[in-house]
């Protein structure tokens, strides 16, 4: 197997780990069973979308399209597939949405995002800019052996840092809150990261395509937290109507 596919793997497997500690007795069967169709997803997802970003290279053998375990999958497909298997899971099972999120797919994004991108240093991918060798920053890319800015392992340290952001933030209580405050700081360490990358990648109206996705993920991320920080504040605001008969 691919290292890439193996660290992403380790980092899947992690990720249900948290599910399973974070998870009440009673909800761990049913949690654990959503993350793992959340997986299966974003497998999909990831797969698919480094299929059609290099659909000419599939062209000539297109059977090597299923081969996802020698490598070859993008994070803007396997966050978009994440999603939405939790939208068609949570409609299936009809949970609330915002829980849903919070149960299936919060636990499994830092562990994913950490091992993703240290994957990446591992094959050699999404490199930083080439450095001199006595340069303070500079660190030894993987596997051509050139000095690097350390952009993999930057990236791969800030999204180990996410959970502490979620644990420690007084303001994120409610349901879906901490998912929206993750996956925004997740859409910035994706953006920034993707400008300063050096690797060559296909663009789009001007933009590379993961910067694109990266954006998309902080639109989707503000619509998140419009719904979990702001219809609460709305419904607490109405004046029920049974009062307002009694007045």
């Amino acid at each position: 197997m691919d290292i890439f596919s193996l660290l992403v793997g380790l980092g899947a497997a992690l990720g249900l780990v948290q599910v399973f500690l974070r998870s009440q007795p009673e909800n761990r069967a049913l949690n654990l069973g959503a993350a793992l169709g959340v997986l299966l997803m974003a497998l999909l997802g990831a797969r698919l979308a480094f299929v059609l970003v290099y659909a000419p290279v599939f062209a000539a053998d297109p059977s090597q399209a299923w081969m996802f375990w020698r490598g070859g999958l993008s994070w803007p497909g396997a966050l978009g597939g994440g999603l939405l298997a939790v939208l068609l899971l949570a409609l299936g099972l009809r949970q609330p949405l915002a829980r849903a999120v919070d149960a299936w797919l919060l636990p499994l994004l830092a562990p994913l995002a950490v091992m993703t991108w240290l994957a990446a240093w591992a094959v050699g991918v999404a490199y930083g800019a080439s450095l001199p060798a006595d340069s303070f920053w500079a660190v030894r890319s993987l596997p051509d052996g050139e000095w690097r800015w350390p952009l993999q392992l930057s990236a791969a340290l800030l999204c180990w840092l996410l959970p502490g952001l979620e644990e420690r933030s007084p303001l994120c209580a409610g349901p879906g809150q901490r998912s929206a405050m993750v996956l925004f700081a997740l859409g910035w360490v994706q953006l920034i990261f993707s400008v300063l990358r050096f690797d060559p990648r296909p663009l789009w109206h001007g933009l590379f395509w993961d910067v694109w996705a990266a954006l998309a993920l902080l639109l989707v991320s503000l619509l998140l937290g419009v719904l979990a920080f702001w219809l609460p504040v709305l419904r607490a605001r109405r004046v029920p109507v049974s009062v307002v008969e009694e007045e």
